[in-house]
């Protein structure tokens, strides 16, 4: 009767904070009102609604599949971007670590995933707490950042690095993942960033000043290339803009 109350507990906890990012990063909100939907035009994400609730939805299935497959025995969060899932937190041996990321590779929708949890004791509660306060740091840095387009950037933080996903272009990936190096507390930026074209850019810019129906085709297929880790920066290399005092990487 605990382990059952203690695990639904956690997925309570889990699906506050799925909606808690999605609120900060931006997404758009769902059956809201007049006042929500005129707010539309501002977030400027460059996917589709019906992406977005795909990312949404396959975050909260991946969720509360790992919770109820591993318990305690795991602390993995998830993070989806036009349908590449990040796995990032801990696992207390390398078979949960791989059980993990196959178990979010069958969800339906899921098109890679990028598996950068660790293999080890779960973090504290401080641990935990650095990092949301991070996360929250580092989003609102991009913000005030000129030029970095902040509400298509999804951000994910564990043991304070810092995991960039979106359909940006080079220089704005590159700004915000400068940003977000500033950031005090921040150990690494890592940038899993989907390549696109200026002018792809101000397509689905134009695009997300009108609200989209969930039905829209995704205006960016055949269009944007993923970026290759060439295509950011050097891997493992310093990002010149950031100051010399975090790196920051690319990674698939």
């Amino acid at each position: 009767m605990k382990n059952g109350l203690n695990l639904g507990v956690r997925l309570l906890w889990i699906a506050a904070a799925i909606w808690g990012s999605s609120l900060l990063q931006g997404c758009v909100p769902l059956m809201l009102g007049s006042a929500a939907v005129k707010g539309v035009s501002m977030v400027r994400d460059r996917r589709t609604v019906g992406e977005q609730v795909e990312d949404q939805t396959i975050e909260i299935k991946a969720a509360t599949q790992l919770a109820s497959q591993f318990g305690s025995t795991a602390n993995i969060s998830t993070k989806a971007y036009d349908g590449k899932v990040l796995l990032t937190g801990d696992a207390f041996s390398e078979k949960i670590k791989q059980q993990a990321a196959e178990t979010v590779r069958k969800i339906e929708n899921v098109k890679s995933v990028v598996d950068q949890v660790r293999v080890g004791p779960l973090p504290s509660l401080g641990d935990i707490s650095q990092d949301t306060w991070l996360s929250t740091a580092v989003f609102g840095a991009m913000t005030a950042a000129q030029d970095v387009p902040s509400r298509t950037i999804v951000t994910a933080v564990s043991h304070s690095e810092v995991y960039l996903m979106g359909k940006v272009t080079t220089q704005e990936g590159d700004r915000a993942a400068a940003a977000a190096s500033k950031v005090s507390g921040v150990k690494s930026v890592n940038k899993l960033f989907e390549i696109i074209t200026p002018q792809q850019a101000a397509k689905l810019d134009d695009l997300s000043l009108v609200t989209p129906s969930p039905s829209s085709s995704n205006p960016a297929t055949g269009g944007p290339t993923t970026g290759s880790p060439s295509s950011n920066t050097t891997s493992g290399a310093t990002d010149a803009t950031s100051g010399g005092a975090v790196q920051v990487m690319p990674i698939q």
